[in-house]
């Protein structure tokens, strides 16, 4: 298990969604386990042997799924944020890290990303304003001045 050859896939997930990490699984055995940054081993989270999958921390069931078709993550909680290893076969051949990362409710962050554009857009338009009543200022001044070259006969 050298964790240096395995892919790094860094997924961020929001609480209520549904991600889905594509991993081709080979029908033999695969196991999940999360890394404890405190200690160097790995804590077993499921085994899928044969399309059956076996959960060996009952915390993750209904949270992680081992598929055939990669791992699917369903409603992500702080406690889940860490990093995963995919390991195949009984000589545990790393597929892949995965690195859950929670993040808040994607609403605050699509308004967050429209707060820039808001900014420049406010910033154009004061600029516009100002530009136009200098404009209208000079040639309200110019023509004013013009008005008294006009000789009155």
């Amino acid at each position: 298990m050298d964790p240096g050859t395995c892919p790094i896939i860094h997924r961020f997930v929001a609480p209520g969604v549904q991600a889905t990490i594509p991993l081709h699984l080979p029908w033999a055995s695969t196991a999940l386990c999360k890394l404890d940054p405190r200690h160097v081993q790995c804590a077993w989270v499921l085994v899928l042997a044969l399309g059956q999958a076996y959960y060996l921390d009952s915390a993750f069931q209904g949270h992680i799924v081992l598929h055939p078709l990669g791992l699917v993550i369903q409603d992500m909680t702080a406690e889940m944020e860490g990093e995963y290893q995919v390991l195949l076969g009984h000589n545990k051949t790393c597929l892949a890290r995965v690195i859950l990362t929670p993040v808040g409710h994607l609403f605050h962050y699509r308004f967050l990303l429209l707060l820039p554009g808001l900014l420049v857009m406010s910033v154009i338009l004061l600029l516009w304003d100002w530009l136009i009543k200098v404009r209208s200022s000079t040639e309200t001044h110019e023509g004013l001045t013009h008005m008294h070259r006009v000789p009155l006969l």
